[in-house]
Formats: structure tokens, C-alpha cells, sequence
């Protein structure tokens, strides 16, 4: 989900707010803030997924 609110977040607000309130549970109530970190450089998506398999020891799916 990280790699999806970073492209979201260079995109228009209102797509990444959306985004955010259609979360369950909702990802943040500042979602000016949360858009800024997933703006900023350098981007998260790919590492969190690689520790989100490395937790469970399989090798993360290769992007399309």
C-alpha cells in the first residue's frame, strides 16, 4: 500500500484524501501531513514490501 499512496500522493489531494478515508481503519486525520511524507524523497513502497516478505522468509513478487 506505501507505493500506492506515493504515486497518490504526487497526484491531485483529492485522490490521496480518498484513498485515506477509504482505509480500515482510516490512515490518518492529517492527511496534509501524511501526503507530505509520502511525497518525500526517498520513496518507501518497494523497501516496505521487502521487509513485509522478508518477515515472513519469501521473496517479494517482481514488480510489473
Amino acid at each position: 500500500m506505501a507505493a500506492e499512496l506515493e504515486k497518490l500522493a504526487a497526484g491531485p489531494k483529492d485522490a490521496f484524501t480518498e484513498k485515506c478515508a477509504s482505509a480500515t481503519p482510516p490512515l490518518a486525520r492529517d492527511v496534509a501531513g501524511l501526503q507530505r511524507y509520502f511525497s518525500a524523497e526517498p520513496p518507501i513502497g518497494a523497501v516496505a514490501e521487502h521487509l513485509v516478505y522478508l518477515g515472513a522468509n519469501i521473496r517479494p513478487r517482481t514488480p510489473a
